[in-house]
């Protein structure tokens, strides 16, 4: 019975969910979940608030290489177990304040990896998504290409200048 269990649920697992691999002593996987449209916008606003806080007043390309880097490396730490738990199952990580210790700086890249491509990166290779911004590209350059033609509309009135005699009127 538990065989027929194990296939209905294949059946009904989402395909995004991916498996990643963590641990620093021994190797454990751990199920990389979609985030949900109400957890996205929470993500981004969390990497939004990092990255203006860091862009804030300079110019990006005076900014050295390594200043970035260190600073999107802190960003994932920083961040990462407040991301994981949109993420994962709670039994899949255990004790959220214990997994940075579970984890290296390479899997949790590899993790940050598989979160932006499982919810931003293939959102533009979706069929409907293209399809979507074509449409709403073609009516803005739609609007855009009939003021042109509102120039050559003569708007001049077609009013005769002519006393109206008693008989017309």
């Amino acid at each position: 019975m538990s065989d027929d269990k194990e296939v209905l649920d294949d059946k009904n697992m989402n395909p995004q969910v991916v498996e990643a691999t963590i641990g620093t002593r021994h190797l454990r996987k751990i199920k990389i979940y979609p985030l949900s449209m109400a957890d996205q916008s929470k993500v981004i606003a969390i990497l939004t608030k990092e990255i203006v806080s860091f862009f804030n007043g300079r110019d990006v390309n005076s900014i050295p290489i390594m200043e970035f880097v260190d600073f999107v490396l802190n960003a994932i730490q920083k961040n990462f177990v407040e991301i994981l738990k949109y993420v994962t199952d709670p039994e899949d990580i255990g004790d959220p304040d214990k997994i940075l210790s579970e984890i290296s700086n390479l899997q949790a890249a590899e993790i940050a990896s598989l979160i932006y491509e499982t919810n931003y990166a293939a959102l533009m290779n979706v069929k409907n998504v293209k399809s979507l911004l074509k449409m709403i590209q073609n009516s803005f350059q739609l609007r855009g290409r009939s003021q042109p033609y509102a120039k050559d509309m003569d708007t001049t009135p077609k009013t005769s200048t002519k006393k109206v005699s008693k008989k017309e009127g």
